[in-house]
């Protein structure tokens, strides 16, 4: 788990604990579709080792209110069409990120 002093806020979470779960139920180790019904790729974000998309976020009032929270995930070396969840970005630390990301490129 990150910690940031700035906004006071958790960032991200990653934790092999099966019982971290978001309100719509989404779990760590969970599986994700990478792609709709009719097999369109989501449009994912790469972000660190992870893949990122807006198709898989969800809220942990728990943790942080009223906060997005986006899966982050490995893509599943069998099947490219499954993803494997491997914690969860705060959508404030991941757009600051992001736009640090995008000035540097």
């Amino acid at each position: 788990m990150a910690w940031s002093e700035d906004s006071k806020q958790i960032t991200y979470l990653f934790t092999q604990d099966l019982h971290v779960i978001t309100d719509s139920e989404l779990g760590v180790g969970g599986g994700c579709r990478l792609v709709d019904e009719a097999d369109n790729p989501y449009e994912l974000v790469h972000y660190m080792d992870w893949l990122i998309t807006p198709a898989w976020a969800d809220t942990i009032a728990d943790l942080s209110g009223d906060a997005i929270w986006y899966a982050a995930l490995a893509r599943d070396p069998r099947t490219q069409h499954y993803g494997r969840i491997k914690g969860f970005v705060q959508s404030k630390y991941l757009k600051e990120k992001m736009a640090v990301r995008e000035r540097v490129h």
